[in-house]
């Protein structure tokens, strides 16, 4: 890389190596535009290798004379990874999808409408065939030698049939032209646009090259922000290092592979747009494929109709009778003379496809260009977390062909640094009596939810009389980043020490957070309390209520009522006494605990009703033996268990800490070690207790919608047909048309509710899930206390808002609500249960969801 960016070889050697690295490059370049232009364009092989040849040999004498041009070539490379190469990368994929997608959808559309052609032509020729067999069975009933006597007559109106045929066959043949001609022009218009848009985007990728090549050399202020290697040495020579000990928020280290907070949101917002493209792809192959699939249904369904067998049998008889009054006189039969006796039979047969219509197959999807289109916009996905390097790679590029150059933008750089240092100090020493507090919730930022541990980069007000009159540059130097009195330094951020002595003031949270804390925390806590205990007192009051569903709702309220308390009551308790822990060792560890637990608990009944739901409706047969109350107590019990044996490792992770200020000491509850060694654990609580299972949500209720509102129910499913057991005196196993209505209806509706419970889950607890997440990959974290108390806010109201959610969506347990405010004692009855045996019962109660 030093000899090919010499400007200047500075001996023989380098010179034949700038040569071969240069006629390396060129042939690159020319092999790939030649595949390029043949393969991807398809243009024509002679001229796509005349101009891949010279544009090989005019690179080759370009990189090889022109020394601006190699740097150009190989900013060219980065820049790929930028915007400008991102447009590029979309712009192929796009074109790639469309000229491999529309032409089939469109070839799929015609080969359906060359089945509607086939099996109308097929039709009208059978109905014209029955109408000349019919007028043959009528001209047969007329009597041999009389062609005067009266009969039934027939007749086809052959001029205007042929008409009608003609014009419905000009019709359809008109239909399939059109498509044809659409199809034609579609590849063609793709194939331009391709050509056109791919040729712009690729002067666009020079043109930016060279855009950012002329700015680096006449700009001083231009894209100057990465501290670097001669920085860094140039600060040593003159002894200002202190100048990137706290360096200002745009200064960026160029050798540091760990994005900085605001690059990485600004990638996460971009890949949230290319999340919607990605969707847009996948939709247009599903069009591909589900315009395959009617198309391949349609011909193999024309090619299958069969020819039916028609065969018309006519027997005739006549007789005469001679005074027929005379026998009736007598109480005897009339004498019949027989006159005429026929007895005919026809056959044909009804063909719905005509035979001298071919019908046309269906293409199948390309089965390459969906996943290249896949693989070129998730290239282009990539380029987003690796724009920052790109940028960063681009400037060490120009910097290493231009050294003079970058020397100066080094000079330019110090200078501002030492102008942000003084500006600073400045603005510091102003402040001198009251420094600002700096929270950094270390809980909060790894992911407890239940109580916050705050430790503060700078604590305590300081007295103009803690310096001397002549210290006002030593108390600069501490803020510029160098060591000072011991008692202005920073104590470490996250410090395992059990006991740490600070000056100054206990730090107090702000006025707002503590405000909504004791206001907000404590209604929404309260409500939740009440509405889950009422959930429990429901179903274990009644009798009738304990279901397999309902005994999983109770363990979900049993868990949101854990979570709660444990985590509501010591958030209000810490904001009412300025951030300290009053509950003591013991109670650290065991409402971590209880809080752990209570989450998982929640996750893992959410888990298990929706595999109930799942077999009571995908699955009817198998739900009879699976889904019973008894054993769903038992799933409900090895969930508690479980996750309690998970969450022991709690009790090992957190501890309490002391620390001495002037006017006390503040205990706090947090970490026992290093944040860095809690990584693997939050990781394991987001895929077990909140990927997965709401994966394994989406897979099931996805199944649950299509068996309930895309289809028939599978056999032997009671909520449509009844129960296919009978048992009790007769007509009871069959449930009558009204009951069939009301057992679907309300099977949909509990989906609904439960469905409605699990997509609430997913939201609120989202914005905590993805802090612990973002937080692992940030530097520094995103620490806004406002944005964590709403984290903590969507969780208690997560747990507090399931019983509103039944009591809207289901009628059983308003009225069973209703009843706990009754001031009777009497307990609801259970509804009879002697007309239905067992087997019946566990049908109804697992298949039709019923809430009680």
């Amino acid at each position: 890389w030093i000899t090919y960016s010499q400007p200047v070889p500075a001996s023989c050697g380098q010179l034949l190596t700038q040569i071969l690295l240069c006629g390396s490059l060129a042939l690159a370049a020319a092999s790939l535009t030649y595949c390029w232009l043949a393969s991807s364009l398809l243009y024509p092989l002679g001229p796509s290798a005349v101009v891949a040849t010279v544009c090989g040999l005019l690179a080759f004498l370009g990189l090889v004379l022109v020394p601006p041009a190699r740097c150009l070539f190989a900013l060219s490379v980065p820049t790929l990874g930028t915007e400008q190469g991102r447009r590029l990368l979309l712009s192929w994929s796009t074109a790639t999808l469309t000229i491999a997608v529309v032409p089939n959808i469109l070839a799929n559309l015609r080969a359906t409408g060359q089945v509607l052609r086939c099996v109308t032509e097929g039709s009208l020729e059978s109905l014209l065939n029955t109408t000349h067999w019919l007028q043959t069975a009528s001209q047969a009933l007329n009597p041999d030698g009389q062609a005067g006597s009266q009969g039934l007559t027939l007749q086809a109106q052959g001029d205007s049939a042929a008409a009608f045929r003609l014009h419905v066959l000009r019709v359809t043949q008109q239909v399939l032209e059109d498509f044809s001609g659409l199809e034609s022009s579609a590849r063609v218009v793709a194939l331009g646009t391709q050509r056109v848009v791919t040729g712009l985007f690729m002067l666009g990728l020079l043109l930016d090259s060279a855009w950012y090549l002329h700015r680096y050399l006449t700009d001083l202020r231009f894209d100057n922000i990465y501290a670097t290697r001669q920085l860094t040495q140039r600060l040593a020579e003159v002894g200002a290092t202190h100048l990137t000990a706290s360096p200002p928020a745009w200064l960026l280290w160029a050798a540091q592979p760990r994005l900085s907070q605001a690059e990485l949101l600004s990638c996460l917002v971009r890949l949230g747009l290319f999340t919607l493209l990605l969707m847009a792809m996948a939709v247009t192959v599903a069009m591909d494929y589900v315009a395959f699939l009617l198309a391949q249904a349609a011909v193999d369904w024309a090619r299958e109709l069969p020819a039916v067998p028609v065969t018309l049998t006519i027997k005739y008889n006549a007789a005469y009778t001679i005074l027929g009054f005379l026998p009736f006189l007598f109480n005897r039969p009339p004498l019949e003379n027989p006159y005429l006796s026929a007895h005919n039979s026809f056959q044909w047969e009804l063909r719905f496809t005509a035979p001298g219509c071919p019908l046309l197959p269906a293409p199948r999807p390309h089965t390459a260009a969906p996943p290249a289109g896949g693989a070129l916009q998730l290239a282009a996905c990539s380029t987003v977390l690796l724009e920052t390097y790109a940028r960063r790679l681009r400037h060490s590029i120009a910097a290493s062909f231009f050294r003079t150059q970058e020397a100066k933008r080094v000079r330019h750089l110090h200078a501002r640094l030492q102008e942000f240092s003084s500006i600073t100090g400045v603005s510091k020493l102003q402040s001198v009596g009251q420094i600002r507090l700096v929270s950094m919730n270390r809980v909060l930022e790894w992911g407890a939810i239940a109580f916050s541990v705050p430790t503060w980069k700078c604590q305590g007000r300081f007295s103009q009389d803690t310096f001397a009159p002549g210290s006002r540059s030593q108390l600069a130097a501490a803020f510029a980043g160098q060591r000072g009195p011991r008692h202005m330094e920073k104590p470490a951020e996250h410090s395992d020490s059990a006991n740490s002595s600070v000056p100054g003031f206990m730090p107090r949270p702000p006025l707002t957070v503590q405000a909504v804390t004791l206001t907000l925390v404590p209604l929404v806590c309260a409500v939740g309390v009440v509405g889950n205990a009422m959930v429990v007192l429901v179903v274990v009051r009644s009798r009738h209520m304990v279901t397999s569903t309902n005994c999983y709702l109770v363990s979900l309220a049993t868990a949101d009522l854990l979570v709660l308390l444990a985590a509501g009551v010591p958030a209000v308790t810490e904001a009412a006494s300025a951030r300290v822990w009053i509950f003591g060792h013991a109670g650290c560890l065991g409402i971590t605990y209880l809080q752990y637990v209570g989450i998982n608990a929640s996750t893992g009944s959410i888990t298990a009703f929706t595999m109930e739901r799942y077999l009571a409706i995908c699955r009817p047969l198998s739900a009879q033996a699976l889904c019973t109350a008894a054993r769903a107590k038992r799933i409900a019990a090895l969930v508690w268990l479980g996750t309690g044996a998970y969450c022991v490792l709690w009790l090992f992770l957190v501890d309490t800490r002391e620390t001495a200020y002037a006017d006390g000491v503040q205990v706090q509850c947090g970490y026992r070690v290093s944040r860095s060694l809690y990584l693997p654990v939050y990781f394991l609580d987001f895929t077990l207790f909140y990927a997965l299972p709401l994966g394994l949500a989406t897979v099931c209720y996805a199944l649950i919608a299509r068996v309930l509102f895309a289809g028939p129910l599978p056999p032997g499913d009671p909520g449509r047909s009844g129960s296919v057991h009978q048992g009790g005196p007769a007509g009871q196993g069959r449930l009558s048309s009204n009951g069939r209505r009301g057992a679907f209806h309300s099977r949909k509706q509990i989906t609904k509710m439960l469905a409605v419970v699990v997509v609430l889950f997913a939201l609120l607890w989202l914005p905590y899930r993805a802090l612990v997440v973002v937080n692992s990959f940030l530097s520094p974290s995103y620490l806004n206390l406002g944005f964590l108390l709403f984290c903590r806010l969507c969780i208690y109201v997560n747990s507090a808002i399931n019983p509103i959610v039944y009591a809207l969506m289901s009628q059983r347990f308003r009225e069973a609500f209703h009843g706990l405010f009754q001031c009777h004692v009497a307990r609801p009855k259970p509804p009879p249960q002697e007309a239905s045996p067992v087997y019946n019962r566990v049908i109804r109660d697992c298949s039709q969801g019923r809430l009680g």
